[in-house]
């Protein structure tokens, strides 16, 4: 014998679904609201740095800058350059004596937590520009690298981003732990 239940009743379970979704809506949107107001007033922000790119899925955003609070209690004020490289400004055209390096890798290399200068390819070039040898006048480091890349992005990076540079060398920056798997 069929049971009659409220279940079977399209309209009812509309019309409870639009209560639910009402109702989380009121409690959700002010919750939201008083918890970015609370981020904005304690300094903590979320700059948007990338955006979809077809060819490698992500990418970091030209003139994107802001604050970047995670393992630094201090936080690194981030910006990206013109050409979307989180990186100081290059010139395409290499200058005579300059040995340039390309360095492609994941978000130990990218380095939003670590401040510009200290990361390990900044370092790098510092210590390679101390003990140069006479027939070049400088070494330039450039930092193609981006968060969450694989192999496979930053062969289309080197590709498609990395050449027009024309670098002497490239180094490609892997992590055992996830970029070889």
């Amino acid at each position: 014998m069929p049971s009659s239940t409220s279940s079977s009743d399209p309209a009812r379970n509309w019309s409870i679904l639009r209560s639910f979704l009402r109702a989380l809506l009121l409690v959700a949107v002010p919750g939201f609201v008083t918890a970015e107001i609370g981020f904005r007033l304690a300094g903590i922000s979320f700059p948007e740095l990338g955006y979809p790119d077809r060819e490698r899925g992500w990418k970091l955003r030209p003139g994107a800058q802001g604050w970047i609070k995670g393992e630094n209690p201090e936080g690194v004020y981030v910006t990206i350059n013109q050409d979307g490289l989180r990186d100081r400004e290059h010139e395409l055209t290499k200058k005579p004596g300059v040995f340039r390096v390309a360095v492609l890798g994941n978000s130990y290399t990218e380095a939003l937590v670590v401040p510009l200068e200290k990361t390990y390819w900044a370092v790098a070039q510092r210590q390679m520009n101390q003990c140069r040898p006479p027939w070049i006048r400088e070494v330039e480091f450039i930092n193609f690298g981006v968060g969450g890349y694989g192999p496979a992005q930053e062969l289309i990076t080197l590709r498609s981003r990395v050449w027009k540079y024309r670098p002497d060398a490239v180094l490609l920056a892997m992590v055992p732990t996830h970029d070889i798997r």
